[in-house]
């Protein structure tokens, strides 16, 4: 499993926008398909399109988001890569 990485403020989502649509991609397209309204969480689940640039390897991949809300504004997002995972971590079952 591996370590999470923490990106504060403003500049912390420039960077990893950046770095997700960064040089490795060639194409990156996040389809997100159910969003859940949990008071002061928010979750995502959809699916994520990807094209290497140095391969052009495509692959597609499940993933799920949690947005954790204080005030209205999102202080953390926790991204998983299956439905699953983002479903138990937001504390729900399937």
């Amino acid at each position: 499993e591996g370590k999470a990485t923490t990106y504060r403020g403003h500049d912390g989502a420039r960077k990893i926008w950046r770095q997700d649509r960064g040089e490795a991609w060639e194409r990156l397209t996040n389809r997100p398909q159910e969003f859940r309204d949990l008071g002061e969480s928010v979750l995502a689940l959809g699916h994520i399109d990807l094209t290497a640039r140095a391969t052009g390897i495509e692959f597609s991949q499940e993933v799920g988001e949690v947005f954790d809300l204080r005030a209205g504004k999102i202080v953390r997002i926790r991204d998983f890569l299956t439905h699953a995972e983002a479903i138990e971590a937001a504390g729900l079952r399937e």
